[in-house]
């Protein structure tokens, strides 16, 4: 039901105010005004999800800083690590929506953010250090050159901190991948990705589903391995990810757009 109401709100953004998006989407993902752990925390991935895609679509920021607030409520009255985690989450996509709303500045300060509640956390699960290490990967672009390398050597340390503690950790090689596959062959790049991404692809979102836990990332890691294989321009493996991929996620764009570059 909310999946529909979902969509509905998005097909009319257009008779709505910026004040009434907003009022709907909290409706829509907690209900209430009083945020609870239990209530806002079940689903919270989907709902950061979702509130980025409607802040893209309305071109505000407003959907995610409302779940911003909430988490921030919630932290104030619970010490809970996975608060912690779900409040760095919603920064990084904040950090996008700013980018994208061509507010460099804003993004920069908030990927900067999302990294510092992470780091500050005084003990660290393997889902913690691999978000840590993505939102690192993010940050480079607003930083200088010559302290890439660092921030490169740093995200690999803390991928593999991950799979230290758990060595299934889909996440962790799904990063471990990506930061591979963008980096310049010249700057050793391009050695690990194939195998990363497909391990990643390999492995189940979750060990045991959960609600509260993240699922994110093997979306991604399928979208990366497809176009590392266009890149090879080895043609029957793009297509049969491709179509393995779509077939998995048959609504991510960014897999149907892939699509385009495959050779028949």
């Amino acid at each position: 039901m909310k999946q529909l109401l979902f969509i509905l709100l998005v097909a009319n953004l257009s008779l709505l105010t910026p004040a009434k998006v907003c009022a709907n989407f909290e409706r829509i993902v907690s209900g209430n005004n009083e945020p609870d752990s239990k209530n806002l925390l079940f689903g919270i991935q989907d709902k950061i999800d979702k509130a980025f895609l409607l802040a893209l679509k309305t071109r505000q920021a407003e959907p995610l800083t409302l779940l911003e607030e909430n988490l921030n409520k919630l932290k104030g009255e619970n010490s809970s690590s996975i608060v912690t985690y779900w409040q760095s989450y919603a920064k990084y996509y904040l950090s996008i929506c700013y980018l994208q709303l061509d507010d460099k500045t804003a993004a920069k300060e908030s990927i900067n953010k999302a990294i510092d509640l992470i780091e500050d956390l005084k003990t660290k699960n393997s889902e913690d250090y691999t978000l840590l290490a993505y939102e690192q990967s993010f940050s480079c672009q607003f930083k200088p050159g010559i302290i890439i390398p660092l921030i490169s050597k740093k995200l690999k340390n803390n991928c593999e901190t991950a799979l230290e503690i758990d060595s299934l950790n889909m996440r962790a090689y799904f990063v471990l991948g990506s930061n591979d596959f963008y980096t310049p062959e010249m700057f050793g790049g391009g050695k690990s990705a194939e195998k990363m991404l497909l391990k990643a692809i390999s492995l189940p979102n979750q060990k045991i589903a959960n609600p509260f836990l993240p699922s994110w990332g093997k979306e991604n890691a399928y979208e990366l391995l497809i176009r590392w294989y266009i890149r090879k321009e080895k043609w029957d493996l793009a297509r049969k990810y491709y179509n393995e991929g779509l077939k998995k996620y048959p609504d991510n764009f960014m897999i149907q757009e892939l699509a385009s570059k495959l050779k028949n």
